[in-house]
């Protein structure tokens, strides 16, 4: 289905709008489509105040609303009348949430939850989960809540309650420039020697505005209980240090507690439900209980065939060049 013919004239709220993503995806609907309404929902009075300066509430779509997922009283209210509803607040410092378990759980899948109640009390029609590669296997703390939340976001799809609403899900790496990546690391003024963690490391790398659009591509093709996973690169951790900072020496400092050395968005136990589209992969609800998607047009997946970024890297190698371009649009 064409984007447009979802987005025009439609309602939509993003809850943690005011991150990275949240505003990728407000430069994309403000350039290219028409909602009627677009609504901004974070926790951050600064960072709302910040956004309004280049995407004002003056006679235009766009409506701010300070709000905590937690409280399924003010989701309520900040998503009346919505139909569109992509959910992206999130705690995602991995080291914040091994530290904070219980803050982890209260936002990531309670919170999870309550917005996807507030999202069938306001009879939206589509709600699309951001979760992220942690959630593939998980080994800490953020990637299980994440994983729960795409769990409650699937099989709430048994639970309409006579509503209209189908959610599904969008899984991926690492986006450059977002808050806490990497890159800012690698890009400091500092000229001591770069800590990499394990020289075999590999990592998924795209950016702002390709996971905004695959966000809303992704919302417009939905037909509810899908996870939706982007093609994209991958490249070893010493090159993408390498390529940013060619005169700063690089230190390997060993990794951190139970830190993946290579991300994996499909595991292998996961192929068997996994299906290939021609730019990306749809994985289907393992316990399909409610009438909904299905994908004639996709192609089965290997079965114990695995989507790493060690794969990715060799397949589709993210090259110094491609980087340093990619940054450019940062």
């Amino acid at each position: 289905m064409d984007i447009g013919a979802v987005i025009d004239g439609s309602s939509i709220a993003i809850t943690g709008g005011t991150g990275t993503l949240g505003q990728a995806i407000v430069r994309e609907l403000t350039r290219y489509y028409h909602p009627s309404k677009i609504v901004i929902i974070s926790r951050s009075e600064s960072r709302q105040a910040s956004m309004k300066q280049n995407y004002p509430e003056d006679g235009g779509p766009m409506r701010y609303r300070i709000g905590d997922v937690r409280d399924l009283r003010r989701m309520n209210e900040a998503l009346a009348d919505c139909k569109l509803v992509i959910h992206a607040a999130a705690l995602k410092r991995v080291e914040t949430c091994e530290a904070e378990p219980e803050e982890a759980l209260m936002t990531n899948v309670i919170g999870t939850l309550n917005v996807i109640k507030a999202a069938r009390n306001a009879g939206a029609e589509r709600f699309m989960f951001v979760s992220s590669d942690k959630a593939t296997a998980p080994i800490m703390t953020y990637g299980a809540t994440k994983y729960m939340a795409e769990r409650l976001t699937v099989g709430m799809n048994a639970h309409r309650q006579g509503t209209s609403l189908k959610l599904s899900c969008v899984r991926y790496g690492n986006v450059l420039g977002s808050t806490g990546s990497v890159i800012h690391q690698f890009r400091s003024g500092d000229d001591g020697p770069i800590p990499i963690t394990d020289k075999r490391m590999t990592r998924f790398w795209w950016t702002p505005r390709d996971a905004a659009r695959f966000v809303l591509s992704s919302l417009s093709i939905m037909r509810g209980g899908e996870i939706f996973i982007p093609k994209i690169p991958a490249m070893h951790i010493t090159d993408m240090a390498e390529a940013i900072a060619p005169d700063r020496p690089q230190e390997i400092i060993g990794l951190r507690g139970p830190e993946k050395i290579h991300e994996s968005m499909i595991s292998p136990d996961e192929s068997r439900w996994a299906l290939e589209l021609r730019d990306r992969y749809v994985l289907m609800p393992a316990l399909s209980f409610w009438p909904g998607a299905s994908w004639p047009e996709a192609m089965p997946l290997p079965e114990n065939w695995a989507y790493t970024s060690a794969w990715a890297a060799q397949r589709d190698p993210l090259t110094k060049e491609r980087l340093l371009e990619m940054l450019e649009d940062v």
